[in-house]
């Protein structure tokens, strides 16, 4: 177990996902780029999420930010698609996670 927390600042009680080898990232981003992203956000729009955000990072976690909670049938069909776009053993590695709230870019 881990001592790392949800964006709202609560414990995960889940064991660390393990990354990505660079093989698995390699078939990952290509799935990534030509089908999951425009998948998701398609889901988003469908579902009239406004601002929604999707994000990869750490080769672990996709992340959809909402300025609004997601509304279950949303996150299940997110789910779906991540379940459905990528091979089982690299499903086993990826997390996926909403949160409440919008990337700000800073600077210049």
């Amino acid at each position: 177990m881990s001592n790392r927390t949800d964006f709202d600042g609560v414990p995960l009680t889940t064991a660390p996902i393990p990354n990505l080898s660079d093989e698995e990232f390699s078939y990952f981003k290509g799935t990534w780029e030509a089908h999951l992203l425009p998948a998701i956000t398609q889901a988003l729009g469908q579902a009239n999420v406004v601002g929604g955000q999707v994000l990869f990072h750490r080769r672990q976690y996709i992340t959809i930010l909402t300025r609004e909670e997601a509304a279950p049938s949303l996150k299940s069909q997110v789910e779906r698609i991540v379940a459905e776009a990528l091979r089982e053993d690299i499903r086993a590695k990826i997390s996926v996670q909403f949160g409440v709230g919008e990337v700000v870019r800073t600077g210049s």
